[in-house]
C-alpha cells in the first residue's frame, strides 16, 4: 500500500512462479491432511508470470492506482517445474487470479 498512487517499473521479462502465501499454507495444509506419506524433494509452483503481469493484477484487486511502465530491461527466469509434484498429489495449483483473490479476502 505504500505505492499507492505512484509510478513503478513492472518487468515484463522477469518471470515468477511462486504462490502466495495463503495458497502456500493451503497446500502445505492439504499435504499434511491427505498425503502424510509423502516424501521426497519437490518444487510447488504456480504457472509463471511477468512481474509486470503480477503488479498489473494486484493493483486491480486492491485498487491501488499505480501507474505500471512496462520495463523490458532486466532479464530473469526464476519459475520452477511442479510437474513431478502435481502428479505425485494431484493437488492443483490456483490461478494468480484465484491466490490474489484469496489474498485480498485474507487481508480485508
Amino acid at each position: 500500500k505504500q505505492q499507492k498512487n505512484k509510478i513503478i517499473n513492472g518487468y515484463t521479462n522477469a518471470i515468477y512462479s511462486g504462490l502466495t502465501t495463503v495458497a502456500f499454507s493451503n497446500i502445505l495444509n492439504e499435504i499434511i491432511q491427505n498425503h502424510h506419506n509423502l516424501d521426497g524433494l519437490f518444487n510447488v509452483s504456480s504457472e509463471p508470470i511477468s512481474k509486470f503481469d503480477l503488479i498489473h493484477l494486484l493493483n486491480k484487486k486492491f485498487q491501488l492506482n499505480i501507474n505500471i511502465n512496462p520495463d523490458s530491461t532486466f532479464v530473469c527466469d526464476r519459475s520452477l517445474d511442479s510437474t513431478a509434484f502435481r502428479k505425485k498429489t494431484n493437488i492443483s495449483i490456483p490461478s494468480w487470479e484465484k491466490m490474489i483473490d484469496e489474498l485480498y479476502h485474507y487481508n480485508m
